[in-house]
């Protein structure tokens, strides 16, 4: 699945993810996001689960 969605960045450096996409990817209002840069872009990932042993 491949979203396209353009958003304006806040005067604080904020943008917002639309509900949709939130919702597909389970991510909760105070959630955490991880932010990667990589040579294409911006990439926003969910944090991996950790088991401890």
């Amino acid at each position: 699945m491949q979203f396209v969605i353009r958003r304006q960045v806040d005067k604080f450096g904020r943008v917002v993810l639309p509900n949709d996409l939130r919702k597909h990817y389970k991510i909760d209002k105070g959630g955490v996001v991880v932010i990667v840069a990589t040579e294409e872009g911006i990439l926003l990932k969910k944090p991996e689960k950790t088991t401890n042993n």
